[in-house]
């Protein structure tokens, strides 16, 4: 049985405030609807076939819990948010979304009303269609667990095409859950780890083995750290043993310690194969970016700083991964790394600043396209006043010149190299007053000098955020 509220129109305009579409382009954000949120409210996204993006997030209220859906055009143009439902008791904070060969669909814990005969309370589900404007809440529980009612949740289609849910937190444990009927029993991962606590998991199935994995957090006596398990697709009972991830706890003081970052573990599957986790490492001060392959044996560091961090991922079309992050300095800042086709080496990191007006930034979450990411992060001001902002950061490119220094008394040829990191044809060099555009194997060539003055050269192609090199 299907339930729609009659007045989701007319709440709309109440509850989810916003600004005309307007689009954020590389660089520019834009506000996701009214600024009345909590610091735990984490985004959830999913893109459908015709490029859009689809962003799920909660509004906190008195009694009057909110889930609301916002579409994005792949140009960066937000539309106005729309409520999916509303009047709801309590709704989680972290809730998740999946594309489905119908559309869309919800995950996210809760309970609708306190009545004892409520059909919808733990995990719920809401389903549309791939445009998002209209909603319906299937009537029931799709998960029986109270760990379902107020923790993180995380959801991945199998090759079925049945979800398989995580969910957890608040010392419940982490749990996964295959498909919606409430009967099919549930899995506690937490347990092998020695009990008491597991939190924020998530879910990713390999693109290319249909391999299921779940991803969480555990403080846990002597298993401190980011754990991932495999799990059977046929029946998402767990199989073979756990992994840790290299790096996500550190010895301090003789013990194993680790700082959680508070949103639901990143962990994705890559486009021709492979599931990867991304953690921030080092404690106290979580000071690295971190990125492992589910299950090898080192993870590896993709960015550093004095801060801590807020770190996720996400795998493009063609096999690539972004690796973003949030700089927890006095005025936060963002960075993003983009791969190369194969995932093995990364690009130079791209910076973009905060919102105006807005220093600090609670949750970070990322969907990317073939050229560019977008990005949701819940940013707040100098007041308790948050809220969702889009963006859309383009990849690096990387510029490296051959030899590295000029002539003073001769002409010096110089052979500039161009990557993403792979190599990047039709990127435009320029140097002293001269430029080239490179070949097929990222390679210009411009002949320079004498000088006695250093040349900065820079690099520049469509797509991507230009590069910089000083020859002496």
């Amino acid at each position: 049985m299907r339930i729609r509220n009659a007045l989701l129109t007319l709440l709309a305009a109440a509850l989810v405030a916003a600004p005309a579409a307007s689009a954020g382009t590389p660089g520019k954000w834009t506000q996701l609807g009214q600024a009345n949120l909590a610091n735990i409210d984490e985004a959830a996204l999913a893109r459908t076939a015709d490029g859009t993006l689809h962003a799920v997030w909660t509004i906190p209220g008195t009694n009057n819990d909110t889930l609301v859906h916002d579409a994005i055009a792949s140009n960066g143009t937000a539309a106005p948010p729309n409520v999916i439902t509303t009047g709801w008791a309590a709704i989680t904070a972290v809730p998740d979304l999946v594309t489905t060969a119908d559309g869309l669909r919800v995950f996210f814990g809760g309970i609708r009303s306190t009545d004892p005969n409520e059909p919808n309370s733990n995990m719920n589900t809401a389903t549309a269609p791939p445009s998002g404007a209209a909603w319906d809440l299937f009537s029931g529980t799709t998960v029986k667990s109270d760990a379902a009612y107020g923790g993180d949740d995380g959801a991945a289609l199998l090759p079925d095409g049945m979800p398989l849910l995580a969910f957890g937190g608040t010392g419940s444990g982490t749990f996964v859950h295959r498909g919606l009927d409430p009967a099919t029993p549930n899995f506690q991962l937490q347990d092998q780890l020695g009990g008491c606590c597991g939190y924020s998991p998530d879910a990713a199935v390999d693109a290319k083995s249909g391999a299921a994995f779940v991803a969480w957090i555990s403080n846990a006596t002597n298993n401190i750290g980011v754990y991932a398990q495999s799990l059977d697709p046929g029946t998402g009972a767990p199989t073979g043993a756990f992994a840790k991830m290299p790096g996500s706890s550190t010895t301090f003081n003789g013990s194993q310690q680790m700082n959680q970052q508070l949103q639901r573990i990143p962990i994705v599957a890559r486009a021709g194969g492979g599931v990867y986790v991304a953690y921030p490492g080092g404690y106290p001060t979580t000071k690295l970016v971190r990125l492992w392959r589910v299950a090898d044996s080192k993870s590896a560091v993709v960015g550093s700083s004095n801060f801590d961090h807020i770190v996720n991922l996400a795998a493009d079309p063609d096999g690539r991964l972004w690796v973003f992050w949030v700089e927890r300095g006095s005025h936060a800042r963002v960075f993003a790394r983009r791969s190369n086709r194969a995932a093995t080496k990364f690009g130079p990191a791209v910076e973009i600043a905060a919102p105006h007006g807005q220093s600090s930034a609670y949750k970070i979450d990322g969907s990317a396209q073939s050229g560019a990411l977008d990005l949701v992060v819940l940013w707040g001001g100098n007041s308790p006043q948050q809220a969702q902002f889009h963006t859309q950061i383009e990849p690096g490119l990387a510029l490296t010149a051959k030899p590295s220094k000029l002539s003073k008394s001769k002409p010096t040829t110089v052979k500039f190299t161009v990557g993403d990191p792979d190599p990047v044809k039709g990127a435009k060099v320029t140097a002293g007053g001269r430029s080239a555009t490179t070949n097929g194997s990222g390679h210009a060539t411009i002949t320079l000098g004498p000088s006695k003055k250093a040349i900065r050269a820079t690099a520049r192609k469509a797509g991507y955020a230009g590069a910089s090199v000083k020859l002496k």
